[in-house]
C-alpha cells in the first residue's frame, strides 16, 4: 500500500472499459485504488460504454455511471482532492472543467490537448512530446499493474526448448489477433502446449475444438502471474500485458492491434519483445515464420528474457503511487 498520505484524500477515478478502448485502464484504476486503499474512493465510468459498469461491479469500490455531466455534477458535490483520468486522450475544455471542482488531476497515456493542463501525466507506454517533462512520468518504471505482479518472487529459469506458448491479447481483442496466431502455430505444427487468455470483453470466444493444437483456454483469470510464469514465449499485443510480460521475463512477439498501439515504446527490442507491427496487416505466415525463429533461437530468445528481467525488476506500483502523491503534495506546496 503507498505509504505516502499524510491524511485520508478524497479521490475520483474516471474511467471506461469497451470493445475498442479495451480492458487495461479499468484494471489500471483498480490496481491503482487498491494501493490507496483507506482513501475515498469513488469510480465514474461512461454509461455510453457499459462495459466498464459491467467490470466494477464485481467489486466492492463505490461506483457510478452515467453522462459526462454526471461526472462534473459528481466531482462538483465531491470537491475531491485527486481526479485521476484514464479513458486515453483529453481536451483542454474538458481537464479545465475538472479542475474547478478538483484540487488536482492526473491524466493517463493521454495524447489530448488536455494533458497539458492537467497537474500530472502518467505513461508507462510513451512519452508526450507536448507536455514538459517535469509535468509527467513516462516510462515502464512507471506502469501500474495487478497487484499480483508485484508479489512475485520466483522468475522461471530459462529453458533452450520451448514447451509452452502464451497467447492473450488484452480484455477485447478488436483486431482478432488471436485466430491469426492460433493459425501460425498451427502452421508450423506446435507440438507444446499452447495456454490461450480469452478476456471479459472478448466478443467471439475460440473454441478448442477449432484447432489442432494442444490448447488450454482459460477466460476471466484471477491470478495471470500463474500463467505467464509457465510460458517460455508469448504472443500478445502492445498494451498494459506487455508491461506485465516484462516484469516476468517472457520473451514475447508482439502484434500491435491498432496504430496507437505501435507507438508504444515499450514494444521493443530494449525490453525483450519482437514487435512485429500492425497486426492487421500480417499474414499468417509471416507470423509463423517469427515465431519458429525465436523456438529454433535460443540464444536470441535468452537475450530477450535478460533484457525483459532487468527492464522489469524495479517497478512496483508502491513506487510510482508514492512517487505521484509526493509529486502532487510537493506542487500543492510551492
Amino acid at each position: 500500500m503507498a505509504e505516502y498520505i499524510t491524511r485520508r484524500k478524497k479521490i475520483i477515478i474516471r474511467t471506461d472499459a469497451s470493445v475498442n478502448l479495451g480492458m487495461g485502464h479499468v484494471y489500471r484504476s483498480l490496481s491503482l485504488a487498491q494501493e490507496l486503499a483507506g482513501n475515498e474512493i469513488q469510480f465514474f465510468t461512461g454509461s455510453s460504454l457499459p462495459l466498464g459498469e459491467k467490470f466494477f461491479k464485481k467489486f466492492s469500490f463505490t461506483h457510478k455511471s452515467g453522462t459526462e455531466e454526471d461526472f462534473l455534477n459528481l466531482c462538483e458535490e465531491t470537491r475531491p482532492d485527486i481526479t485521476f483520468i484514464d479513458i486515453l486522450d483529453t481536451k483542454t475544455d474538458y481537464i479545465n472543467s475538472i479542475k474547478r471542482f478538483s484540487k488536482k488531476v492526473v491524466t493517463f497515456e493521454d495524447c489530448g490537448t488536455g494533458a497539458n493542463e492537467a497537474d500530472l501525466l502518467v505513461s508507462d507506454l510513451y512519452t508526450n512530446c507536448n507536455v514538459a517533462p517535469e509535468k509527467q512520468f513516462s516510462g515502464i518504471e512507471n506502469s501500474i499493474l495487478a497487484p499480483s505482479f508485484d508479489t512475485i518472487k520466483y522468475i522461471k529459469p530459462f529453458s533452450k526448448n520451448v514447451e509452452e506458448i502464451l497467447i492473450l491479447f488484452g480484455g477485447t481483442d478488436p483486431s482478432h489477433l488471436t485466430q491469426k496466431a492460433l493459425q501460425a502455430l498451427e502452421q508450423i505444427n506446435f507440438q507444446g502446449k499452447v495456454t490461450l487468455i480469452q478476456g471479459m470483453g472478448k466478443e467471439n470466444l475460440i473454441q478448442k475444438k477449432e484447432y489442432q493444437l494442444n490448447l488450454e483456454i482459460k477466460s476471466d483469470i484471477d491470478y495471470m502471474p500463474k500463467y505467464m510464469l509457465r510460458a517460455d514465449l508469448a504472443i500478445s499485443s502492445a498494451g498494459r500485458t506487455i508491461s506485465e510480460l516484462i516484469s516476468i521475463g517472457v520473451p514475447t512477439i508482439c502484434l500491435c492491434q491498432n496504430e496507437k498501439e505501435m507507438t508504444h515504446t515499450h514494444a521493443s527490442q530494449q525490453f525483450g519483445v519482437l514487435n512485429l507491427g500492425l497486426g492487421s496487416l500480417l499474414n499468417t505466415e509471416s507470423i509463423a515464420d517469427h515465431v519458429k525463429l525465436l523456438i529454433n533461437s535460443p540464444n536470441l530468445r535468452k537475450l530477450m528474457k535478460e533484457r525483459a528481467v532487468i527492464n522489469g525488476k524495479n517497478r512496483s506500483n508502491s513506487k510510482i503511487i508514492n512517487k505521484i502523491i509526493m509529486y502532487l503534495d510537493k506542487t500543492t506546496q510551492q
